[in-house]
């Protein structure tokens, strides 16, 4: 027998797939079953503002056409109320929520009708209010599925409209001080102090700050490349390659003569994390500066990166791990990493140990929420329930999915580093909103 969360499941599901008369009858289930179920009372609440119960088809006819008439109306208001503060838009089409809903209820009535539904859906992604996720692509890549997963979930039990930009962490930083709209910051490293004062100079308040996962960093190479491990420190390291100290693969290996190209994302936050970590004396100003004597070339996505990276003999690049796992595993070689005297490791095997990880590759993935230029209470209150569902069961679990690794089995000795004034990992009755 169905319990009450598979039958709330089912209708979520149901109300997903806008099958809202099928959902009402499994709501009423769960109703019937347990008269006092909060969730239950609210979802047929809301089903009743989006859907209310049909008309019989003559009526919706003639309703329709009535609406249509008041609808087009509507739209010249629209489109003036457009111009002012998103804030201002709702109060300035009640009308249009009404006609929204009732065009909904109209769609179920007649099968000819089917045109509507695209002039409700847009009336609906119009009038809700806009959340602003914006930063790290290595968080918000469009490939991986994990921004997408979130969204979905998270507009299903909330109204609202969720706009999502991977323009990577230190462009999120910029565009969050600049005025743009970012309700929700994305890192794939912690916020420098230069970052947070750059945020403060601007009116821009930090509401937020909390780690939701974490992510190991892989290095890619030509196909071709027999040079497959490196070590984490040394002459035959990373580190050496990146510096300059060795130029050419024939240095590692003699039959392969082929100078080094290293592929890079300037501001992107894995691109600052390599060099701040491997590179400790090199200022990289925000991985927007590269050591002289090597062959840096910019790129300037995930994708691009890579299709440079195997069609140029000699080519190296860094990137997320869970982001790599999506190509077509027969193009990538990966090169391992040999940490101490202990077998080398890479991190795309199915059994891989992260213990034996460079801890040096492995990093603490971070959302902000950010009060700024016109950002109302409101608008803050919903990236902090954003930020609170991320890191729920359900939005780990998507994370999970994704191939990160979850904050709740956060590999060991990895430093999480939050902004002044935010508690800290284990404090007891941490908090992550101030």
């Amino acid at each position: 027998m169905a319990t009450t969360d598979d039958l709330l499941a089912r209708a979520k599901d149901l109300i997903r797939e806008r099958q809202f008369d099928r959902a009402r009858i499994v709501l009423q289930d769960v109703l019937r079953a347990e008269p006092g179920n909060n969730t239950a009372q609210d979802w047929l609440a809301r089903l009743e503002k989006v859907d209310p119960a049909p008309r019989t088809f003559q009526e919706s006819q003639v309703e329709l056409t009535e609406a249509r008439e008041e609808l087009r109306e509507a739209e010249v208001e629209i489109a003036q109320t457009e111009q002012t503060a998103r804030r201002f838009v709702r109060l300035n089409v009640a009308l249009l929520v009404f006609l929204g809903s009732l065009l909904g209820s109209l769609l179920g009535a007649a099968a000819d009708l089917g045109d509507a539904l695209d002039t409700v859906e847009e009336v609906r992604t119009r009038l809700y209010p806009e959340l602003c996720v914006a930063g790290s692509s290595t968080v918000l890549e469009e490939g991986l599925g994990l921004a997408e997963g979130w969204t979905e979930d998270f507009t299903a039990i909330n109204e609202v409209r969720v706009n999502v930009e991977a323009i990577g962490s230190g462009a999120g930083v910029d565009r969050a001080s600049q005025g743009g709209c970012v309700h929700v910051l994305a890192m794939s490293e912690p916020m420098t102090d230069s970052q947070f004062q750059q945020l403060a100079d601007s009116d821009v308040n930090l509401v937020c700050a909390a780690e939701i996962g974490y992510d190991v960093v892989v290095f890619v190479t030509h196909n071709n490349n027999p040079v497959t491990v490196l070590d984490d420190r040394g002459p035959r390291s990373l580190s050496a390659i990146l510096s300059g100290s060795i130029t050419n693969w024939a240095e590692l290996n003699p039959s392969y003569d082929f100078p080094i190209t290293i592929y890079v994302r300037p501001r992107s936050g894995t691109t600052e994390l390599i060099l701040s970590r491997l590179l400790v004396n090199f200022d990289n100003q925000g991985a927007t500066n590269f050591p002289p004597g090597v062959n840096f070339l910019e790129c300037n996505s995930n994708e691009e990166c890579l299709n440079l990276t195997l069609g140029t003999p000699g080519a190296l690049y860094w990137v997320s791990a869970s982001w790599i796992r999506t190509q077509p595993p027969e193009f990538l070689r990966v090169i391992s990493i040999l940490q101490g005297d202990e077998r080398s490791v890479n991190p795309l095997n199915e059994d891989v140990n992260l213990e034996r990880y460079p801890k040096l590759l492995m990093r603490p993935l971070y959302l902000y929420v950010v009060d700024g230029e016109g950002a109302t209470p409101d608008d803050v209150q919903r990236a902090q329930d954003y930020l609170t569902f991320v890191r729920g069961i359900q939005g780990q679990q998507t994370l999970e999915a994704a191939g990160f690794f979850t904050y709740f089995d956060a590999p060991r000795d990895i430093e999480v580093l939050l902004p002044s004034g935010f508690d800290s990992v284990g404090t007891p009755g941490r908090r992550i909103c101030q």
